[in-house]
C-alpha cells in the first residue's frame, strides 16, 4: 500500500531494506529461497515505539536452495512470482540458478520502485517486464524522477543488485547497507 503513494522518504526506504535483509539473511540461512518477494509479500507495521517494522511474509512459492527447480512442482516454462520483481532466472533465463541471488535481485527491484516510485523497466504488460528484464540494462535512478535526488552509493547499490546473475551484489550484509543510512541518506 504504501508504494501506491508514489516514492517513499530514502531514510526509510534505507531502514526497510535493511530489515528484509534481516530477514532474507533467516530465510536463506535455513536453505530457503522465497522465490515471490515483491511488495505484497513485505508487511510494514509499527513497533511498540511507533517505529516502522519490516515482515516478510507469504512464503507459500518458497523452496529449499538444494533442491534444483526440475525437482520441485513446479511446470517447465512456468514462471514463479511476481513478473514485475521476478529476477531474469526466475522469468526462465536459467530456473536451475534460482538461489538466495533470485531473493536479492527482487528486493532490489522493490527497492527501486520505493526510491522513486517507478519500477526499474517501463513496460505496460507484465511479460513485457520479462523481456526487458532478460535483453536490456534497469533504467538508472538518477533522472528517473526530477523530484528526487538519489545519493550516488544508494543508486549504485541499487543497480548491483539488479545487475545480471554473475555480476549480482547486494549487500548481503545488512551492516554494509545500513552505512548508508550512517552516511546520513535522505
Amino acid at each position: 500500500r504504501m508504494l501506491r503513494a508514489g516514492p517513499i522518504q530514502i531514510s526509510l526506504t534505507v531502514d526497510l531494506g535493511i530489515q528484509a535483509l534481516r530477514g532474507l539473511g533467516a530465510i536463506h540461512g535455513a536453505g530457503i529461497v522465497h522465490r515471490d518477494l515483491s511488495p505484497d509479500n513485505l508487511m510494514v507495521g509499527k513497533d511498540a515505539n511507533g517505529r516502522p517494522v519490516l515482515k516478510i511474509i507469504d512464503l507459500g512459492l518458497a523452496r529449499q536452495i538444494s533442491i534444483p527447480s526440475d525437482k520441485t512442482d513446479s511446470d517447465p516454462g512456468m514462471v514463479m512470482g511476481k513478473l514485475r520483481y521476478c529476477s531474469p532466472e526466475q522469468a526462465g533465463q536459467d530456473a536451475n540458478t534460482v538461489d538466495a541471488r533470485s531473493d536479492l535481485y527482487s528486493l532490489a527491484a522493490v527497492l527501486y520502485e520505493m526510491v522513486c516510485g517507478l519500477p526499474p523497466f517501463n513496460s505496460e504488460t507484465p511479460h513485457g517486464f520479462v523481456l526487458l528484464k532478460l535483453s536490456e540494462d534497469p533504467l538508472p535512478l538518477a533522472g528517473r524522477n526530477p523530484r528526487l535526488r538519489v545519493p550516488d552509493e544508494l543508486s549504485t547499490v541499487l543497480r548491483r543488485g539488479l545487475a545480471p546473475l554473475d555480476e549480482r551484489i547486494l549487500f548481503q550484509n545488512p551492516g554494509g547497507f545500513a552505512s548508508l543510512k550512517q552516511q546520513q541518506v535522505q
